[in-house]
């Protein structure tokens, strides 16, 4: 292997884990959206099945 694919697999490397940050971030963000609309539908089911 030829020393300059050291550096180009280094830079590779350190994108992937930054991806893997915002993969990680991403999928909160999702969860989070979810609860939320679980939460507020929750509120919305329970004020219709209110019997006035």
């Amino acid at each position: 292997m030829s020393t300059d694919l050291f550096p180009k697999i280094t830079e590779m490397l350190s994108q992937l884990s930054q991806l893997q940050s915002d993969l990680i971030h991403l999928k909160q963000q999702i969860i989070e959206i979810e609860m939320s609309q679980e939460t507020s539908q929750n509120v919305v089911n329970s004020s219709q099945s209110l019997p006035f």
